[in-house]
């Protein structure tokens, strides 16, 4: 284990202005980043309550929580462990790339276990818990492709923060923004059914986690940039 004074040692002015000046615009991409996905998160209840009214909107919020809550305790978990992982193998110039489809296999597996009954439960919802909840189990059937693919993807996204592509993820949500109002936006003029509009909603964010995926995965074999 290394002393404070060994720490000491490794620290150099050089060294210093080199991560300031690299990573200088993590506080202003991180705001909007942060930004932008509070927006997103919010936006399908206030263009579900807009367009389809509060009874749907209420529907869609117990269908987001019964299909988030079972996932989001595996998933913070996992984050953290694979942040932690993956800030050390970059900083020892290790093999991120293959950390990352370690962590996705792993994410595969652990992912069966979540959705596949989490799908089967949304069938009998109405009889669980009463016939006021038919439409939470649809909408919930509706919504877990792209919950899934969210599983697949969140957990990595630490890569963004290690690598430094704040710049990147910025268009990305902006673009993920865009789209998802045009989703609820159509399905509303074009059908006026909420049934179609979290069909291209869920659509939208599937495809988009798919995106990042890759976008992750190609990015992970990037080597470190020295700074001396």
């Amino acid at each position: 284990m290394k002393s404070i004074r060994d720490v000491s040692q490794e620290i150099s002015l050089k060294r210093m202005l080199f991560l300031a000046k690299r990573y200088k615009d993590i506080p202003v991409f991180n705001t909007i980043i942060n930004l932008t996905n509070n927006l997103s998160n919010e936006l399908p209840v206030l263009l579900i309550t807009k367009y389809f009214g509060l009874a749907s909107s209420g529907i869609y919020g117990l269908a987001i929580k019964f299909t988030r809550a079972p996932v989001g305790i595996f998933q913070q978990s996992i984050n953290q462990v694979f942040f932690n992982k993956a800030s050390k193998i970059y900083n020892d110039d290790g093999n991120l790339h293959e950390l990352v489809l370690k962590t996705a296999k792993h994410l595969l597996f652990i992912s069966s276990f979540l959705f596949i009954p989490l799908f089967i439960l949304s069938f009998y919802l109405d009889i669980i818990f009463g016939e006021n909840w038919t439409d939470v189990g649809l909408y919930s059937r509706i919504l877990i492709p792209w919950l899934f693919f969210g599983f697949l993807s969140n957990p990595i996204t630490p890569l963004i923060l290690i690598l430094n592509k704040q710049k990147t993820m910025v268009v990305f949500d902006a673009f993920l923004l865009v789209f998802r109002f045009l989703a609820l936006f159509s399905g509303y003029y074009f059908y006026n059914s909420i049934v179609i509009a979290l069909i291209l909603f869920s659509g939208i964010g599937m495809l988009f986690n798919i995106l990042i995926f890759i976008y992750l995965l190609k990015t992970s074999k990037e080597k470190k940039i020295a700074y001396n």
